[in-house]
């Protein structure tokens, strides 16, 4: 995170970068909201297309009259957005992304617009957005549990978050998922693509030779992603930026 301070006005940069796989697929048994994050401030811009968080999402699940944070962060993450910021304005929608330009908030009553989605919160304003952070973050690199066969008929998670990637997969990537989808306790990947969240193992989980599960992760050979019907389980344990 670079900033940079001029006087007599104060002006933060903070550059971030996104990581984005269309090829990505999720498969959700439920959804959930976490509550992940904390307000980051109020941000004006001349209209929409200026507002500091530049990615927006089109959400295939809402109306943009039904929104709120939790629901923003939750399509954000279906995205596969690794970044700390999202935000909410009333004319801008939902919008995430790791690149992000701000100049000094304004005053919060500016995006103090009720969401209607959820009442209790607020969803920023015209030409306003609310800008929040998250602040629990996956512990990288996290500690090896073993690696254990895993094929259509043996299963290592009792219950399990999925997701597919084609063109890249990183420990990052899937602890990020599993931390933010589901908030599981590990993570799994499996011939090299593949990421599972679970919470606990079945009761007949059979244990491989490590060797079975190292494998380089696709485009990312820095990081081990099991192997065919061998999965790489992890703990996965958050912390507090």
């Amino acid at each position: 995170m670079a900033f940079s301070i001029y006087k007599p006005e104060i002006f933060v940069l903070v550059v971030l970068f996104v990581i984005t796989d269309a090829m990505c697929i999720h498969a959700l048994n439920e959804r959930v909201y976490p509550t992940l994050w904390e307000t980051f401030g109020c941000y004006v811009a001349p209209n929409a297309s200026a507002f500091p968080l530049q990615l927006r999402v089109y959400w295939p699940n809402h109306t943009e009259l039904v929104m709120s944070p939790s629901s923003c962060f939750e399509e954000c993450s279906f995205q596969l957005w690794e970044g700390r910021y999202f935000g909410l304005s009333v004319n801008g929608g939902c919008h995430c992304g790791t690149m992000l330009l701000i100049s000094p908030s304004v005053d919060k009553s500016k995006c103090s617009t009720i969401c209607l989605d959820s009442p209790l919160e607020f969803c920023g304003g015209v030409n306003a957005m609310l800008v929040f952070e998250i602040k629990t973050l996956p512990r990288l690199p996290a500690r090896v549990i073993g690696c254990f066969m895993q094929t259509n008929n043996q299963r290592v998670f009792n219950f399990e978050e999925k997701l597919s990637c084609q063109f890249f997969m990183s420990h990052a990537r899937c602890a990020t998922y599993c931390l933010r989808v589901k908030r599981t306790q590990m993570f799994g990947l499996i011939n090299r693509s593949y990421c599972y969240c679970g919470n606990s193992f079945v009761s007949t989980l059979a244990r491989l030779p490590f060797s079975l599960c190292y494998h380089p992760c696709t485009n990312y050979d820095l990081d081990l992603c099991g192997g065919e019907h061998a999965m790489l389980v992890l703990e996965l344990f958050q912390i507090r930026v």
